[in-house]
């Protein structure tokens, strides 16, 4: 659920510029988190994690034209952003529930701001327009172990708080050589601060199962050389995050006539320090301690960690290494006749961690190429038009891809085992164990009549118990075909119509957890008054 709502004052001729914008906004968004442990495990502890985040902002710029054909703005921007999350785990079996740790600390607070100033000059009129803005951002976050309940004669987290800032800036150059052709470059010095969730966030993630730091450290655990179970430890402590950098290039030509529209962008973004998200290395003994209110259940030999609520080792989020995204944008547009119009855009995007050359740990994965085609036929009163999306193989997945239960979906033989005695019982997959209940040893699957032995050795054979492989090790290309249109009845009145994935197909890109929508049919009446 959300609220949200901004009041904005804007005047002419303020305080010596020419024009100026107050804005105070509020938003405040709610969701609850509900998750069951056990991979199916109908008696398994029941977490829920209700979260609020309120947010109190203030911007405002000011904007003036200066000589020489100067347009010259100076603003700022302060955001107050709370958390309300309480949680507690239920257990189904005894019916009991207990206090437990949020996601996100309860009455987290997190403040930042900036202030910045831009000028755009006309170096040459009609041929030359030159660009700039400097920005200084800082932030401050702030956790009380005194707003923690007291469960078992102790707080859920601990006091923690950090502030940093830093300059960001940017600038750059359009040229008009001839008419209809442009040449741009810009080069941008970015900054970004952990977040609320990156400083916060210990317990069920849509990646896996992530500790805050401070209970890493608490442990004495060490970041891992990949986010996998076959990561070892990279020797480096777990240690409070700081903040990313990023230089960022682009340089694009276009070209613009009456009927035909063309522009080409070439992009390197370089992040250092970046952020990512490591497999956690504890020291040998680490099972039965607990991280966010979950055992750990067993433990490699490389130190990687498991608990109930995921299938992937236990990850930390830390500044680990720098990597570098770059590709290629392009976009055209024709007016074939005066009724005819082609559209079509492809963006192609290369991930790598600098030193290795790997995908990096970044969170969300990187898109596969994808393009964009478009045939649209207008008439006086309607329209309709042809268009599809279409995305190439993605088989550069990271390591933390490939953990993701959105993405890779691992499992190993005791999560098999686990399931199909459990939930695949419970869901009339697999038939009870020899108690005649779900839960016992025992029982075949229906499908196919395989023991679980038989179903572990076809799907991980030769593995160990807790050796988790992936279910999917890349993201196969798809081709959509979509149709929509519209009738114009008056001024005040039309209808549009869409009919999507015409053929059904079967698609998804990285983190997205399951398939996109297949076939659907939508129409809309549309008054205006």
């Amino acid at each position: 659920m959300l609220d949200f709502g901004y009041v904005r004052y804007v005047k002419q001729k303020f305080a010596g510029f020419d024009s100026a914008s107050f804005t105070v906004s509020y938003n405040s968004q709610r969701e609850e988190r509900v998750n069951q442990g056990g991979q199916g495990n109908p008696f398994g502890n029941i977490t829920h994690q209700y979260e609020r985040t309120s947010v109190t902002g203030f911007s405002f710029f000011l904007d003036r034209e200066l000589p020489f054909r100067n347009t010259f703005l100076i603003g700022g921007d302060f955001y107050h952003e709370k958390v309300n999350s309480p949680a507690f785990t239920v257990d189904p079996v005894a019916n009991v529930a207990t206090i437990s740790r949020p996601r996100v600390p309860d009455e987290a607070r997190f403040d930042s701001g900036g202030l910045f100033i831009q000028n755009a000059w006309h170096a040459i009129p009609e041929r030359l327009r030159i660009t700039g803005a400097f920005r200084y951002s800082g932030a401050a976050y702030k956790v009380r172990a005194a707003d923690s309940p007291i469960v078992n004669n102790r707080t859920l987290w601990n006091d923690d708080s950090l502030s940093t800032g830093a300059f960001s800036g940017r600038i750059g150059a359009v040229v008009r050589v001839v008419d209809g052709f442009r040449i741009a470059f810009n080069y941008g010095r970015g900054f970004r601060y952990p977040s609320i969730t990156d400083l916060g966030t210990l317990g069920l993630t849509g990646d896996g199962f992530e500790v805050d730091y401070t209970s890493a450290i608490n442990l004495g655990g060490t970041i891992g050389t990949t986010a996998g179970s076959d990561a070892v430890t990279t020797g480096l402590p777990v240690a409070k995050q700081q903040s990313e950098f990023s230089n960022n290039y682009d340089f694009s030509l276009r070209y613009h006539k009456p009927r035909f529209d063309t522009e080409l962008t070439v992009f390197r973004l370089d992040i250092e320090n970046s952020i990512t998200k490591q497999a956690l290395i504890l020291p040998q003994g680490a099972v039965g301690q607990v991280l966010g209110g979950q055992a750990i259940i067993s433990q490699l030999p490389n130190g990687i960690v498991f608990v109930t609520a995921a299938t992937n080792p236990v990850l930390v989020r830390s500044n680990f290494t720098a990597a570098k995204l770059y590709g290629v944008e392009y976009e055209v547009e024709s007016k074939l006749t005066d009724q005819l119009t082609f559209k079509g855009n492809f963006t192609y995007i290369r991930a790598e961690d600098k030193d290795t050359g790997l995908p990096p740990n970044i969170e969300g994965g990187t898109p596969p190429p994808t393009g964009f085609l478009s045939l649209r036929y207008d008439k006086t009163q309607f329209w309709i038009e042809a268009y599809s999306t279409l995305a190439a193989k993605q088989d550069r997945l990271s390591t933390l891809d490939l953990s993701d239960r959105r993405t890779g979906a691992p499992r190993s033989r005791a999560q098999i085992q686990n399931y199909f005695r459990r939930g695949a019982c419970v869901n009339g997959l697999t038939t009870p164990g020899t108690t005649g209940q779900c839960g016992s040893a025992g029982g075949i699957l229906i499908a196919t009549a395989e023991t679980l032995t038989q179903v572990q050795d076809r799907l991980l054979p030769g593995l160990g118990n807790d050796v988790a492989v992936p279910l999917f090790t890349q993201l196969p290309s798809y081709a959509l075909a979509n149709l929509r249109g519209g009738f114009t009845i008056s001024e005040k009145v039309n209808i549009f119509w869409a009919l999507e994935n015409i053929t059904d197909s079967f698609y998804r890109n990285p983190s997205w957890g399951i398939d996109g929508a297949g076939r659907s049919f939508t129409a809309q009446f549309r008054y205006k008054f």
